[in-house]
């Protein structure tokens, strides 16, 4: 039995969370990643772990830092001094807070949804916080599981993968992941498929699909940190359309990839924007996830 930890508002009880568990595996941090969280969905970091990066860890006031979470459960500050930043969610201190309770308003934390540098949600000391014992709901030897991906990464073959087409390659400007009634403007993906390319230094998800021409696919830059956590501890592959799951290569002048699913319609919507590319894909939900299953099946599974 594993203690799982769910934060709720001080001031109306209502759930902030679901159950996290605490993060102690490096493999899984992204310290230096931007457009990437901190910690990934079920992950919780305390205020005194050892893997507090820097400029965090100094923060008092905090029980701890967790992946941004949807809005209806942690919206934004009505001040607009608190969030305003460069291209997104920023904070002015680490005492004023810019996340508020979604059923009450009251302050709850402070988050940061910049483009520089990891995101992530810190949480007052005064939010409250409950454990309770339950599975591990992460798979054993994770750690040794990453270095075994590591390895299968270095010893990954070229898959020589053409480029499906500009039917494919374009971006929609009518399409956007916050908005699903426009995802019908997105190419529609049949049979997805994934498997591993780059390097460990440098991963990248290979995409191919039945409806690409034959011998076609893309190639998508993505973070060892974010492969770890779909891949081998089986977080889901999309949020919420207004909180989609965001990740960027750790090369600062890679795409930057959003995957938002919509609960309504079993939708899942691909973004891949960034200098060379701009691309939306719409699949499936149940084909998008099995694509992962059989990613995590060819791994070793959970």
């Amino acid at each position: 039995m594993t203690p799982l930890y769910r934060f709720a508002c001080h001031a109306c009880g209502a759930s902030l969370s679901a159950r996290l568990r605490v993060l102690g595996e490096p493999a899984l941090l992204a310290r230096h990643e931007s457009h990437t969280w901190l910690v990934g969905e079920s992950g919780f970091l305390p205020a005194g772990s050892a893997l507090v990066p820097p400029g965090l860890g100094n923060q008092p006031g905090f029980h701890g830092w967790i992946a941004p979470q949807p809005r209806s459960r942690i919206a934004l500050h009505p001040s607009w001094s608190r969030t305003v930043g460069c291209c997104g969610l920023s904070h002015s201190s680490f005492t004023d807070g810019n996340l508020v309770c979604a059923r009450c308003g009251a302050e709850v934390g402070v988050g940061y949804e910049d483009c520089c540098g990891p995101h992530w949600a810190g949480l007052f000391e005064r939010v409250a916080l409950t454990t309770e014992e339950a599975p591990d709901p992460w798979p054993d030897e994770v750690g040794v599981r990453c270095d075994l991906l590591r390895e299968i990464l270095d010893a990954s073959l070229p898959d020589g993968l053409a480029a499906p087409g500009r039917d494919w390659l374009r971006g929609s400007a009518s399409a956007c992941f916050f908005d699903p009634t426009s995802w019908d403007h997105a190419p529609h993906v049949e049979q997805p498929a994934l498997s591993l390319a780059g390097s460990a230094d440098a991963p990248e998800l290979a995409l191919t699909a039945s409806s690409f021409p034959e011998g076609a696919g893309l190639r998508l830059p993505i973070p060892f940190v974010v492969l770890a956590r779909l891949a081998l501890v089986g977080e889901p592959p999309y949020g919420p359309p207004e909180r989609p799951l965001p990740w960027q290569s750790s090369d600062a002048e890679g795409p930057e990839v959003n995957v938002a699913r919509d609960a309504a319609t079993g939708r899942v919507f691909l973004s891949v924007t960034g200098r060379d590319v701009n691309v939306t894909l719409r699949f499936d939900e149940g084909a998008w996830t099995g694509a992962w299953r059989a990613l995590n099946a060819q791994l070793g599974g959970a």
